[in-house]
């Protein structure tokens, strides 16, 4: 039926791809000058945006179109209609035209309507060279063969207002001269006409030979590198040992030492046991507090993790409670942990505390620079590295800051009886 009042009116129906607005320009373009209107109106007028709607149209069809040099009244009617704007000129104009005969006017309009549509074409045919030369300067021609692999921009399908480019798909054939049908298959829809502009060629990072090895080496089980190097028969690193265990393999890890120095080295340590344990050990010079001052309790949720790392955060917590590290704690304060990753593979405990670092009063005593620092030991024959077993986990807190420290895990709440990573 629609089709058939197409036909009876003259009126040719150009169908344009899929998610491209482009192909309807003039559309998208009164429907930007419509909305302004529409926006001037209910600013103006307080009113609903429905009612100003009709008068708004006639006043928009009366207006001279810039690519056509008519109105769109005086192309569908060959002569000026005397809308809102119209009146409003005559009004203050108040010149009337002198009258004229049935068969002038008639002339006339003939006339003025052939010499319009003359002119209209010339006008849009004229501005629509100078967009296309406008708009060429920085395109590309694009083509693609039956069988090519590309990116399509397509919506998403959790997310239908987002679009991104997906694939690669396969392009299946060329419609036209600008639109190309490729294969979907794991979208509703197995295949999707696309136009050009929604397209872009896919590289792949590997060839085919890169990704079907001619030859696989493999090595042996190698136990020595090198005259004093050594690695793992299976390869595989080996997790950090405790001290207790370096302790009893010391032996190993000083055989470049002369059997003198290896000798004194091991009294050494054997005098002072007590710095090299498993857990860490608590200094009694200092405690470590938390001024908050009359600020409220923050308190947070815990941070979801997966299966995995919550058995990390299990085994921590037991650990950092059979070392008095942490307690069970009925604190109103809680703020949520995570696992960081370390460079050796394991996880370092970590609590998320930067709320309450907001409304905690800082103290303003000066941290020394590490370029002064430098400087200093700079030209000492010797320079020691000690690597301090947990060292925050040395400094206590004070009871206090243990009831404002505390945080939550999805196993309950702990208060921290020591500093904490944060």
């Amino acid at each position: 039926m629609f089709k058939e009042v197409l036909q009876q009116l003259g009126v040719k129906q150009n169908q344009s791809s899929a998610y491209h607005p482009q192909s309807q320009g003039a559309l998208e373009r009164f429907h930007q000058t419509l909305k302004s209107l529409l926006r001037a109106y209910c600013v103006e007028l307080k009113g609903d945006w429905e009612e100003g709607l009709p008068w708004l149209m006639l006043a928009a069809r009366e207006v001279v179109q810039d690519s056509l040099g008519f109105s769109p009244n005086q192309l569908v009617f060959g002569h000026k209609v005397r809308g809102p704007l119209a009146l409003l000129h005559d009004g203050l104009k108040e010149v009337s035209d002198p009258p004229q005969g049935l068969l002038q006017y008639v002339e006339g309009f003939r006339r003025r309507l052939f010499l319009a549509g003359q002119m209209a074409k010339e006008n849009l045919l004229n501005k629509q060279k100078k967009m296309k030369r406008l708009f060429d300067r920085n395109t590309e021609s694009r083509v693609f063969c039956p069988g090519d692999q590309v990116l399509a921009l397509l919506p998403l399908p959790t997310s239908p207002f987002c679009a991104k480019f997906l694939g690669p798909y396969t392009v299946v054939r060329q419609v036209s001269e600008q639109n190309y049908l490729i294969s979907t298959p794991e979208r509703k829809r197995h295949s999707q006409l696309c136009h050009v502009n929604l397209l872009k060629p896919f590289y792949s990072r590997f060839s085919e030979s890169e990704k079907a090895p001619a030859a696989v080496a493999i090595a042996s089980s190698v136990t020595e590198m090198a005259e004093d190097v050594k690695v793992p028969e299976d390869g595989i690193l080996q997790p950090r040992l405790n001290n207790s265990e370096t302790l009893k393999k010391l032996d190993e890890f000083v055989k470049h030492l002369p059997f003198k120095q290896r000798d004194e080295l091991s009294s050494l340590i054997s005098d002072f046991p007590m710095l090299f344990s498993d857990s860490p050990s608590r200094t009694n010079v200092i405690e470590h507090d938390i001024d908050v001052g009359d600020a409220k309790p923050i308190r947070q949720h815990f941070y979801r993790v997966s299966l995995e790392k919550q058995r990390h955060l299990e085994s921590e917590i037991k650990y950092m409670i059979e070392n008095n590290i942490a307690k069970p704690s009925f604190s109103s304060w809680a703020s949520p942990c995570l696992l960081v990753g370390k460079p050796d593979g394991t996880y370092r405990f970590c609590t998320d505390y930067r709320k309450l670092n907001n409304i905690t009063k800082p103290d303003s005593f000066p941290l020394p620079r590490m370029e002064d620092c430098v400087d200093a030991v700079g030209s000492a024959l010797y320079v020691s590295k000690f690597d301090l077993l947990k060292g925050y986990w040395q400094v206590p807190l004070t009871t206090r800051a243990q009831e404002i420290a505390s945080f939550i895990t999805p196993s309950g709440l702990y208060s921290y009886s020591v500093m904490s990573f944060g």
